[in-house]
């Protein structure tokens, strides 16, 4: 092989290490932003439940309930 094709290859290999990182940077960024974000909507899902005055029992309000075991459903119900 000559050294041409050999620096060719390195340095495409340099560039692909490069952009391993940048992705690997941005996927963990993002998986944190979104594990923050849930376990947020989680924890204002609880806060509306304690608040809540239980006069009427409405589906909201089952479904803000079954959102404390569930935590995907009680996440997103957080934000609404």
């Amino acid at each position: 092989m000559s050294g041409w094709r050999k620096k060719q290859i390195q340095e495409r290999e340099n560039s692909m290490i490069k952009i391993s990182f940048a992705n690997t940077a941005m996927g963990v960024f993002l998986y944190l932003s979104l594990l923050i974000l849930l376990l947020g909507g989680w924890v204002m899902n609880l806060i509306e439940i304690v608040n809540y005055d239980f006069a009427s029992i409405t589906g909201m309000i089952i479904l803000r309930i079954a959102g404390i075991f569930i935590a995907p459903l009680g996440a997103v119900l957080g934000w609404v």
